[in-house]
């Protein structure tokens, strides 16, 4: 294997480093470099909750136009859900809530655990109360160090404590959406 050593490159414009396919690009400490976003995934609810789901299971990856992702993708197996590969990631569930009577809160909760829910911690929240026949959308958004793709998981519950609430989904349209974004190295 050989080695290049450089100070500087010159600060020239259009000057462009390409590393040949099948090679990785690391720091000094042999660390790999991040490339930009490698993993981006969104789920939607795919049908709407009206009573309290913990954890929520009713996902899937969206397939209108143009509509993708990156990377392997999130699995999720039950409503607990587990991380492609380590690094930075933010978490965001987008809500979209409904009321059938006056002043009734309907609440999303993301739980997070390092040692596959053995034990958990509440680290976001999105709640809404609202009148009867309001809309409104909320979210909750968490930046995570996932260290161990074994044991390091999250859900998300949805709670309705006086029954008038509604998480709205459905299967074609992104109405509540759940989005997972590496940012980078951990």
């Amino acid at each position: 294997m050989s080695q290049l050593n450089v100070n500087t490159i010159g600060a020239r414009t259009g000057n462009d480093i390409s590393i040949a396919s099948g090679n990785t690009l690391k720091d000094a400490s042999g660390n790999a470099l991040s490339t930009g976003i490698t993993e981006y995934d969104v789920w939607q609810l795919i049908t709407n909750l009206t009573a309290t789901a913990t954890p929520i299971t009713t996902f899937v990856r969206p397939t209108g136009t143009l509509q993708t992702y990156i990377g392997t993708g999130m699995s999720n197996s039950s409503g607990i859900w587990t991380f492609p590969s380590t690094g930075k990631w933010e978490v965001i569930a987008q809500c979209i809530f409904s009321q059938s009577a006056n002043t009734q809160l309907a609440e999303v909760r993301i739980f997070s655990s390092d040692d596959n829910f053995s034990t958990e911690d509440e680290i976001g929240y999105a709640g809404y109360r609202g009148g009867q026949s309001d809309i409104g959308g909320v979210s909750a958004r968490v930046l995570l160090d996932i260290q161990d793709t074994t044991n390091d998981k999250i859900k998300f519950t949805y709670e309705d404590p006086n029954g008038s609430g509604n998480l709205l989904g459905e299967s074609t349209k992104n109405r509540t959406t759940f989005q997972f974004v590496r940012i980078s190295d951990t």
